[in-house]
C-alpha cells in the first residue's frame, strides 16, 4: 500500500495540462465504449467472412474478460486513490484495473489475429511491439490520471495475460484439431 500511495502521489504532483490531455486520450482507448465498439466491428468483419471460430472466440473473450474483471472487483472491493483535485473522476472499485486487463486482452487478441494473417516477420514484430506499447501506455494512463494504483494495473495485466493465454490456447487447440482432421481426410483412401 505504501508503494502504491507513493507512486500515485508522485504522478499526481508531476501532472501537467498537456500530459493530462494526452493520457485522457490514451485512457479512452481502453474504455468500455471503445472496447464495445471494437468488439462489434471485429464481430461484423469476421461474420462477413464467415469465420465462426474467430467470432465465437472473440465474443467469449470479451464477455469472459468483463465477467472476470467485475467478479474480482467485487471480491477485493478496494477503493480508488483519492485526491482533492482529481484529474479524472471515476467510480467503482479499483482492483484490478479493468482498463489494463481489457486492453491487454482485446488488443492482445487483435494482435494475435493480425499475426495469423500477416506473413512477414517484420510486420508481425511491428504489430506485437505496437500493441505492447499501447497496452503499457493505457495501464500507465490509469496511474497518471490517479484512478488506479500501481498494483491495480499490474494485477489487471496479470489477469488479462492469463485470460488471453487461455483464449488463444483454446483457439489454437481447435485450429490444430481441424488441421489434423483435414490432413487425415486427405490421406484416407476411402474419401
Amino acid at each position: 500500500m505504501r508503494f502504491d500511495q507513493v507512486v500515485a502521489t508522485t504522478l499526481h504532483n508531476l501532472a501537467t495540462p498537456a500530459l493530462t490531455t494526452f493520457f485522457v486520450v490514451i485512457t479512452a482507448l481502453g474504455s468500455l465504449e471503445t472496447i464495445a465498439l471494437l468488439g462489434l466491428l471485429v464481430a461484423i468483419i469476421y461474420g462477413l467472412r464467415r469465420r465462426w471460430l474467430y467470432i465465437g472466440a472473440w465474443l467469449a473473450m470479451l464477455a469472459g474478460g468483463e465477467v472476470l474483471n467485475q467478479m474480482l472487483k467485487a471480491v477485493f472491493a478496494r477503493p480508488r486513490p483519492y485526491f482533492v483535485d482529481p484529474l479524472l473522476p471515476e467510480s467503482g472499485y479499483s482492483f484490478p484495473s479493468g482498463h489494463a486487463m481489457e486492453s491487454l486482452v482485446v488488443y492482445g487478441m487483435l494482435a494475435y489475429f493480425a499475426v495469423l494473417a500477416l506473413s512477414s516477420w517484420r510486420a508481425r514484430t511491428a504489430v506485437v511491439f505496437g500493441t505492447a506499447l499501447l497496452v503499457v501506455l493505457i495501464g500507465f494512463s490509469r496511474m497518471y490520471l490517479g484512478v488506479h494504483y500501481f498494483s491495480d494495473v499490474v494485477a489487471g495485466f496479470a489477469v488479462g495475460g492469463v485470460w488471453l493465454s487461455a483464449c488463444i490456447t483454446a483457439i489454437e487447440s481447435i485450429r490444430r484439431g481441424r488441421h489434423r482432421t483435414k490432413c487425415a481426410i486427405k490421406t484416407d483412401p476411402h474419401h
